[in-house]
C-alpha cells in the first residue's frame, strides 16, 4: 500500500496539528489491537477534532478517512438510525472501534460457519478491538444518530463481505461498497 516513490501518508487537515497523530501516522510497524483501541478512544474523547467533520445522512453511512498510512487507517463514521454494515471481516487486519456518540450494536461470529453470534452493545465512550480473523456486523438500532471512530492495521486490505451462502465478496476499504 505504498505510493510510487515512497510510503503512503494522508492525515486529515483537522488532525495535522496533533503531534501524537503525526507521530503515529509515520510509524511503519503494525499496530496491536490494544494500541488501536487506545487511539480510537483518544480521538473519540477529543470532540473538537471530529465534531466539525461528522455528517449523518439517511441515504448511506457517511465516512471520512482521518489517517491513511502504510500501517494505519483511522476512520470517522456517521450512522443514522437503521443503518448497518453487512456481515464482513477486515481482510486480515487487526482493528478497533470506539463509539464517540450514541450507541451501536456489533454482532460478531466465532467462525467462518457464522455460528454462535454474539451481540455486543457499544455505548458512548465504549469500544472493542478485534483480531485479524474477526467477522462482524455493526448497526445503529437506536433512535438517534451515532458516531464512531475505527482503526485498522495493516492499512489497505480488502474486506470480505459474507452473504451466508459461503460466498464472499471483496470490497476495498473506503469504497462505496457495502462494508465499512
Amino acid at each position: 500500500m505504498s505510493f510510487v516513490g515512497g510510503p503512503k501518508l494522508h492525515i486529515h487537515a483537522a488532525l495535522e496539528d496533533v503531534a501524537r497523530i503525526r507521530t503515529l501516522s509515520k510509524r511503519r510497524e503494525l499496530f496491536g489491537a490494544d494500541e488501536l483501541l487506545d487511539l480510537t478512544m483518544e480521538v473519540a474523547t477529543q470532540t473538537e477534532l471530529w465534531q466539525p467533520l461528522i455528517r449523518h445522512t439517511t441515504e448511506a453511512r457517511w465516512y471520512e478517512a482521518l489517517i491513511l498510512s502504510d500501517a494505519l487507517e483511522l476512520w470517522l463514521i456517521g450512522w443514522t438510525p437503521g443503518q448497518a454494515t453487512p456481515l464482513h471481516d477486515h481482510g486480515g487486519a487487526t482493528g478497533a472501534l470506539t463509539i464517540a456518540a450514541g450507541r451501536l450494536i456489533e454482532t460478531a461470529h466465532a467462525d467462518l460457519g457464522l455460528t454462535r453470534p454474539r451481540r455486543n452493545i457499544l455505548d458512548e465512550r465504549s469500544g472493542a478491538y478485534f483480531s485479524p480473523n474477526h467477522i462482524h456486523r455493526v448497526a445503529n438500532e437506536g433512535a438517534r444518530n451515532a458516531t464512531s471512530i475505527h482503526a485498522y492495521s495493516p492499512a489497505g486490505l480488502q474486506m470480505r463481505v459474507y452473504d451466508g451462502s459461503g460466498e464472499t465478496q471483496l470490497v476495498a476499504a473506503g469504497s462505496t461498497g457495502p462494508a465499512s
